[in-house]
């Protein structure tokens, strides 16, 4: 919603009395700045706003409207416009309004706007107050790619497309020695590099998708003083660029930005200052499977005083829906299991048991803590803390049973095989988490640091330059 306080009398100065959340304001890009300069702006910024789904609450308390009586021509005298009148001005931007809003273009400016600039004190001074607000700061989109093609090709320049910000943008690729034309694909799209906010960088060695090492790499590879995590598979929303810069701008200085839980495939989409990225030493590189690696993160910024914010808006929180199988399939566990056995042992608890290519097998007991638990309670300080709660997990063993299939092969009377891609690859997500889970619990417990000897280490090549490899030390 947003307030609107005005009379009745509609050229009376009270008009443009609205009050709204700072955020929201942020997320439709203000007042529109290509209207001209003096009429209509008040109208079209509400108009866009109840074309978003806002409601207009109005009040005509006269006590809260008062304002100096002018004639629309003083309104305009210091415009200097080539229109003679306010109301051919009125005319002009109320065209210019409506056929926005019949398009479906509610967010204005791009999303980049009241842009500070020449703002000085009467010393001739620029305030440090003004000066810290001004839009200077850059933001790195970092993407980590392993045989994820058929995403980008989805994603990448409509993202490009939709947050162009030829100075506070860039947006950096980092193929993970993927084997699906990635790179001969990049190599065609000469256009992405003509952004001149394009990078594409590319490491050989890794055998194995490992988000949080890749990840790491790809922040250090960026130079925005703001860093944001981009899965391969999400849509920034247009204007989201300019929306995160804006909060930056407006918001205290240790804070970090997320979307709300609501949705998997987006859950990741970290925005922070760089330097407090780099103060808790990046993604613990010791989780090295799928889940709880952001979540995790999430938990040590806040720990170390950095407030977590959501990101508000819907529209910057859109992924492509894929399957558990996608998830997992360049993981380690996803690419060198054979055979998946499941043993039913109650409503609540199943054994699984894998079979590796090298021969050897794992045995592990899931538990549904969540079904078990569901008349149970709990507060928690931070958000972060329910998801890293035992007993709000779906979870396997600490110590899974390990060894030679050989040995076991003769005992899978009570097992039966799971043949079914669906199941197989949901058993997979929840197995990789629970690693990635007691590995958490090990450093919680034990106050252990995170990536002690370095992290995002490796050799990179950027912009297909293998004659000048990056090292990450």
């Amino acid at each position: 919603m947003f307030l609107h306080q005005c009379s009745d009398d509609g050229f009376d100065g009270s008009f443009g009395r609205i009050s709204i959340k700072r955020n929201d304001f942020l997320s439709i890009g203000g007042y529109n700045e290509s209207l001209a300069p003096a009429s209509y702006q008040d109208l079209d910024l509400i108009n866009r706003l109840m074309a978003k789904g806002y409601r207009r609450i109005e009040v005509k308390d006269s006590r809260y409207n008062r304002a100096i009586r002018n004639t629309k021509e003083e309104g305009i005298a210091f415009t200097h416009s080539s229109f003679k009148t306010w109301h051919e001005m009125d005319e002009y931007n109320a065209k210019i309004s409506q056929s926005n809003i019949l398009a479906g273009k509610l967010i204005a400016n791009g999303g980049s706007f009241g842009i500070r600039k020449n703002i000085f004190d009467i010393e001739g001074n620029v305030p440090k107050e003004v000066d810290s607000l001004k839009y200077a700061h850059k933001i790195s989109f970092n993407i980590t790619c392993m045989n994820r093609l058929h995403h980008i090709k989805q994603t990448l320049q409509q993202n490009i497309h939709d947050n162009f910000l030829s100075e506070q943008v860039e947006f950096n690729l980092l193929d993970y020695n993927s084997t699906d034309g990635l790179e001969r694909w990049v190599k065609q799209q000469g256009e992405l590099f003509d952004t001149s906010i394009f990078n594409y960088y590319k490491t050989i060695t890794p055998t194995c998708y490992h988000r949080t090492h890749s990840r790491n790499m790809a922040f250090r590879l960026s130079t925005g003083d703001i860093v944001c995590n981009l899965d391969a598979d999400n849509y920034l929303g247009e204007g989201f660029a300019a929306y995160i810069l804006n909060l930056f701008c407006v918001s205290d200085e240790k804070v970090f930005y997320t979307p709300r839980y609501s949705e998997r495939d987006v859950i990741g989409r970290l925005c922070l200052w760089r330097k407090h990225f780099l103060s808790v030493n990046g993604y613990n590189e010791a989780l090295s499977g799928y889940g709880l690696e952001d979540i995790e993160l999430y938990y040590r910024l806040w720990k170390s005083g950095i407030e977590q914010e959501f990101i508000s808006e819907n529209r910057f929180c859109k992924a492509i829906h894929h399957s558990h199988e996608e998830r997992v399939s360049q993981e380690y566990m996803g690419r060198h299991i054979i055979e998946m056995y499941l043993f039913y042992i109650n409503p609540y608890q199943t054994q699984v048991l894998l079979r590796y290519q090298d021969g050897s097998y794992s045995k592990t007991i899931l538990k549904d803590n969540i079904y078990c638990n569901y008349n149970r309670s709990s507060h928690y300080e931070n958000i972060n803390q329910y998801f890293l709660d035992e007993k709000n997990r779906i979870i396997g063993g600490k110590n899974p049973e390990g060894g030679q299939w050989k040995d076991i092969e003769g005992c899978l009377s009570s097992f039966y095989r799971v043949d079914n891609v669906d199941l197989q690859s949901e058993i997979l997500v929840y197995l990789s988490e629970t690693q990635n889970f007691w590995e958490i619990e090990r450093y919680e417990c034990g106050e252990l640091s995170v990536n002690p000897n370095g992290f995002g280490q490796g050799i990179a090549y950027k912009n297909f330059d293998y004659d000048n490899p990056i090292f990450l030390k």
